[in-house]
């Protein structure tokens, strides 16, 4: 199957109509680096182990021992990363998820609305291990409740009731602001608009590039802020639905920025009918599920995270 770099996707225009962003030459070097083998074969998903704050033997007043805990590693490999950069996801090489979220939490207040809490108690964070370790969770959907509790609009809404929660592709999500208080899931509680990229992201299928802004938070994706690609993992549109518009898009509401909104690169988006289908580098079999903190448990961790504390 012959594919073609996104350097075939116009970028945007500044002052004098000349292109933002990175030369032409530097460009070409960046879509080398991210085409190396990018698809693999789909294998089955290893057991997790579950972590709850209702584990037996967890007595009143006794708490487990945190939960989550990375190591620094390599950057993930494949077309949303550049491999040729080997920056640690964190600032040492052994510190847990919670005291990352607790001095990078996006959230300010001193406790959590309740509808915030609503949204956790439809959700379960996974943290990984293999290739997605110390760069992105994995967040499920519980219950379609989710879906009122973040307010999504019609037609997706519409959508959202006839298909099943778990979605065609795991929801890989970058870690630092992944959390319970984080900024991804706290921009969604408060603004309607961001739930059509959770629909289309969980929903959609890779496109076979990723389009102008996805290209621009690949190579974000390095930073000292982040730790991979925001909010979600790879570029995904649902075939010949919503306009072509894909996930990260329509969260960062810049549905009329997306490339494949246009007509002119229908040749590159996601299609049902490709075959092989297109398999994204990411994927439980090379990723799999170390712990996962749902529901209740997960308000809780909220909480926790907001107070400071670090004896979970």
């Amino acid at each position: 199957m012959s594919r073609r770099s996104d350097e075939d996707l116009p970028t945007s225009s500044g002052d004098g109509g000349r292109a933002s962003g990175p030369s032409p030459k530097k460009r070409r070097r960046h879509h080398r680096r991210s085409r190396a083998s990018p698809y693999r074969e789909q294998a089955s998903s290893p057991q997790a182990r579950s972590v709850s704050y209702n584990d037996p033997g967890i007595t009143s007043g006794e708490e487990p021992a945190p939960a989550m805990t990375i190591q620094a590693s390599d950057p993930v490999p494949g077309p949303f990363s550049t491999p040729t950069q080997a920056v640690a996801p964190l600032n040492s090489s052994d510190q847990s998820i919670f005291e990352c979220w607790r001095d990078n939490r996006y959230y300010k207040e001193d406790f959590l609305p309740a509808k915030h809490e609503e949204a956790l108690r439809f959700m379960k964070v996974s943290s990984l291990g293999g290739e997605a370790q110390g760069r992105y969770l994995r967040w499920e959907l519980l219950d379609r409740g989710i879906w009122t509790s973040l307010q999504l609009q019609s037609p997706y809404s519409n959508h959202a009731e006839a298909v099943p929660l778990d979605g065609n592709f795991p929801l890989f999500v970058e870690i630092r602001q992944g959390g319970p208080v984080g900024e991804y899931i706290t921009r969604l509680v408060k603004d309607k608009r961001r739930a059509r990229g959770l629909f289309v992201q969980l929903y959609g299928v890779p496109n076979e590039v990723p389009c102008r802004s996805c290209d621009k938070y690949i190579r974000e994706s390095d930073s000292s802020k982040y730790a991979g690609m925001r909010p979600f993992f790879g570029c995904r549109s649902i075939p010949d639905t919503f306009d072509g518009i894909c996930g990260n898009c329509y969260y960062h509401i810049k549905d009329h920025n997306c490339s494949f909104r246009e007509t002119m690169y229908s040749g590159l988006a996601a299609r049902d009918d490709r075959e092989p289908p297109l398999i994204e580098e990411l994927t439980l079999d090379n990723s799999p599920v170390l712990t996962e903190v749902e529901g209740e448990a997960l308000v809780r961790l909220g909480r926790e995270v907001i107070k400071g504390r670090s004896d979970l």
